[in-house]
């Protein structure tokens, strides 16, 4: 017998006595109920000893295309597609909310509320995925577009326009500007 056969089956009886001592005796379905949860456990235990080698160690290792860390999804090739998706995608679903709960938006209102609850989202963390192409790049920037024309008055002016009377910067002149910040900070801490 081997050592993983002779585990799994020690491991098969400590299995079966605790969950007997863990049910209560006045229970009907107790045999029942007690034979479920040790296949379940059993089936657990048996997928970990198939990912055992002879010392233990886990032999395989998964491999992932794409990682979630803090909001930030990171793929093998570096490409943001996911991120940018994702990051329009929830800052589109968020200004959908404000425009059903809110009849009428004016200037002010909207700029108290896009910079607090939509531009979060468009660049958190953006200079570790600062998206380069013009499509994700103009993804970000659609989301913004239509914010703009969310005003009224502001719905017939051209995009420009539409920044201009609402004292807003587009996403890409924000992130030069950021990266320009950021140097300019390396630069003299040097």
């Amino acid at each position: 017998m081997s050592k993983n056969n002779y585990e799994l089956m020690v491991s098969r009886f400590e299995l079966k006595s605790i969950l007997e001592k863990s049910t209560t005796p006045h229970s009907s379905k107790k045999g029942f109920e007690i034979e479920k949860t040790f296949n379940i456990l059993l089936e657990n235990k048996i997928r970990e000893f198939e990912n055992l080698d002879e010392n233990f160690t886990c032999s395989k290792k998964e491999e992932t295309n794409e990682e979630k860390n803090l909001v930030v999804y990171i793929t093998c090739d570096l490409k943001w597609n996911t991120q940018c998706s994702t990051a329009a995608t929830t800052a589109n679903r968020i200004l959908g909310q404000i425009r059903a709960s809110l009849s009428f938006l004016d200037k002010a209102t909207l700029r108290l509320l896009y910079p607090g609850q939509i531009r979060p989202y468009l660049e958190y963390a953006v200079s570790s995925w600062n998206p380069y192409s013009r499509s994700k790049i103009y993804l970000r920037e659609k989301v913004q577009r239509r914010a703009t024309k969310m005003v009224k008055s502001l719905r017939n002016k051209p995009y420009d326009e539409r920044l201009n009377d609402l004292e807003l910067m587009s996403l890409e002149e924000r992130r030069i500007r950021g990266d320009l910040i950021q140097v300019f900070k390396n630069y003299q801490r040097s």
